[in-house]
């Protein structure tokens, strides 16, 4: 599972992990009951409560969910051996290695020989005493623009995080608006079920005792989704039809110059509704079109 810092996808695995313990359903899709292990390479101390305000938010009993949690274990070939045990005493259905850069000990991410190596030995140790057992890796993403000034995500590194793994879930957007998704023509890849996408997710922050609060993965509301397309509309007629706007004066006038990444997620969203368009040249100004008017 890729996406940007920040966007949500270690609360969106941590909520993955609190359902299968309880059996209950998690983002609109049944979940199958299990044990999950979750190795936590950052954000130690936000786990707990993470898990808490994912209890409050499912209205499940406090301190109640039991999820395995290992922190700070580099994974090299020794510590992958001693996993499996650790995964098979433990009867895990779900092993969670959060992040990858900062759990695998890779000189170099885009190694595709040293990446397959880890990608092999991380999915041995998960399922090799139980096959039904899921490795889930958690990574980064970069991100480009494409020559209709669409920004576009992929998983970093060597081709083989995605060639050696059966699925990859793309998270693209926001903690405020983000889609996931393993729909091929996106960056993600399903080999062996139908390709989904869920869009209309977002991070929604749970305040809990003593002044504290923490986040986790909701659904929005139809309502919420729509209020996302006013705001992309309402940005689009502050253009004047005809006139060209580069990407630094769109930006200026959409009042995100020191916001690119919210910029650039509803310009793309703007471009995929066909309320703006650009040439195929970077150079290329942004236009509102006659849809749009």
């Amino acid at each position: 599972m890729s996406a940007r810092g920040g966007v949500g996808k270690s609360a969106l695995a941590l909520g993955l992990a609190c359902a299968m313990f309880h059996g209950v359903p998690y983002l609109g899709s049944n979940v199958r009951r299990g044990r999950a292990l979750y190795i936590a390479g950052e954000g130690h101390r936000s786990i707990a409560k993470r898990i808490e305000a994912w209890e409050r938010h499912h209205h499940v009993k406090l301190r109640s969910t039991r999820i395995g949690v290992i922190y700070d274990m580099t994974l090299t070939a020794d510590t992958l051996s001693h996993l499996a045990a650790t995964v098979e005493e433990g009867e895990y259905d779900l092993v969670i290695a959060d992040t990858v850069s900062a759990l695998a000990r890779l000189d170099n991410e885009s190694d595709n020989v040293a990446v397959a190596r880890f990608v092999r030995r991380f999915q041995r140790a998960v399922f090799q005493d139980n096959p039904d057992a899921s490795p889930l890796l958690v990574h980064h993403v970069t991100t480009t623009i494409d020559a209709l000034g669409r920004s576009r995500q992929k998983t970093r590194g060597a081709s083989a995080f995605r060639d050696d793994n059966d699925t990859v879930i793309l998270l693209e957007g926001t903690s405020h608006d983000f889609t996931m998704t393993t729909d091929q023509s996106r960056g993600g890849k399903q080999s062996e079920h139908e390709e989904r996408t869920l869009p209309g997710l977002a991070l929604q922050k749970v305040f809990l005792s003593g002044g504290r609060d923490a986040a986790v993965v909701i659904q929005q509301t139809p309502e919420q989704v729509v209020g996302h397309s006013a705001e992309v509309q309402h940005l689009v007629e502050l253009m004047q039809p005809g006139e060209g706007y580069t990407s630094t004066a769109l930006q200026a006038l959409w009042g995100m110059a020191k916001n690119k990444t919210r910029y650039q997620r509803l310009r793309t969203a703007a471009l995929d509704q066909g309320l703006i368009e650009k040439g195929p040249s970077n150079k290329d100004p942004y236009l509102r079109t006659k849809a749009s008017k």
